[in-house]
C-alpha cells in the first residue's frame, strides 16, 4: 500500500469514529428532558412563587377605566404591520400583540410568563 492509501484509510476511520460519538452523545443529550417551570432566571430560581398575581411593583387595587387618546404625526393607510409597502400606525405593535413572557422589573434576568403558561 502507498502511503496516499494508508492516508485516506486513517482518515475514513477517523471520520467514522468522530461521527459515531457524535451520534451517540446525540443520543444521549435527547434524553434529557427540562422539567416545565413558571419562569426562568439566569442564577438560581425565580423569586416569585408559581401562582402569583402580580408583580410587587403593581398596585392589583388600581382604580380601573378611563380614557387613552394617543397623537402621532402622519398618516396610516393598513392596519396590516407585516406588509412590504404601506406604512401602519406607530405604536400599532405595542398595543396589539404581546410577548410570551414578561420580564420581572426586580429581577434584572428573570422572565415570567405572560402568555405562555410554562417554560422548560
Amino acid at each position: 500500500m502507498t502511503k496516499l492509501n494508508l492516508l485516506t484509510r486513517y482518515m475514513k476511520f477517523k471520520f467514522c469514529g468522530f461521527g459515531l460519538v457524535f451520534i451517540l452523545w446525540l443520543g444521549v443529550t435527547a434524553l434529557a428532558r427540562a422539567e416545565a417551570q413558571h419562569g426562568i432566571a439566569m442564577h438560581g430560581d425565580p423569586a416569585l412563587p408559581r401562582d402569583f398575581t402580580a408583580f410587587g411593583y403593581v398596585n392589583p387595587d388600581a382604580p380601573k377605566g378611563g380614557e387613552l387618546k394617543l397623537a402621532e404625526y402622519g398618516s396610516f393607510d393598513s392596519l396590516n404591520p407585516f406588509i412590504v409597502r404601506g406604512q401602519t400606525p406607530r405604536g400599532l405593535r405595542d398595543w396589539v400583540f404581546d410577548s410570551l413572557m414578561r420580564r420581572n422589573n426586580d429581577e434584572p434576568f428573570s422572565l415570567y410568563g405572560l402568555i405562555a403558561r410554562s417554560v422548560e
